[in-house]
């Protein structure tokens, strides 16, 4: 841990950054507070000060995937598009259901979500909750099982093909 991290916002956004980042790639329940906070740069002791707990920082890590997601999804206009973000966030996600953890205990806030509904809504939609859902059930399988569909239903190799199926489909769905 040669670089130090200072300053109450840079600690916050190294542990967040951090915990995003690890969370995603094992699990959260494979991660301990002390990996975090030495990817972090930073004591251990300020997970507990900043967060209060391992959930706190992983709530603080959800909402800021959330956020930048919506964030994404709002530049684009795309909600398959979303980057770094909506992958670490799906990841995470989907390994706090894998590990049968109650996901409202420790995400509270969904801004894409409310954003596509909002969109929907806005279109005349009546059934904008139920579209929203699927289209996000429909990005996160895609986003988390995409190299087993491609190989199992032998879709084009070609991301750009590929991407183009993928986005025709979403648009049937919020259509």
């Amino acid at each position: 841990m040669s670089v130090r991290v200072r300053g109450e916002a840079a600690v916050r956004a190294a542990l967040i950054d951090a915990a995003a980042e690890l969370f995603a790639a094992r699990g959260v329940s494979s991660v301990s507070v002390r990996e975090i906070a030495e990817k972090a740069g930073v004591n251990h002791g300020l997970v507990h000060h900043y967060f209060a707990s391992k959930d706190g920082l992983l709530s603080a890590v959800l909402v800021d995937l959330a956020r930048r997601t919506a964030d994404e999804v709002d530049k684009d206009a795309a909600l398959y598009a979303a980057g770094d973000a909506a992958e670490q966030h799906g990841r995470i996600v989907a390994s706090l259901l894998l590990e049968a953890r109650e996901l409202a205990t420790v995400q509270t806030e969904f801004p894409t979500i409310s954003a596509l509904i909002a969109r929907l809504e806005a279109d005349g939609r009546p059934d904008a909750r139920e579209r929203a859902a699927q289209a996000a059930a429909f990005v996160l399988g895609w986003k988390l099982y995409e190299p087993f569909l491609v190989e199992a239903a032998q879709l084009p190799v070609d991301e750009k093909n590929r991407k183009s199926i993928l986005d025709r489909a979403l648009a049937r769905l919020l259509d």
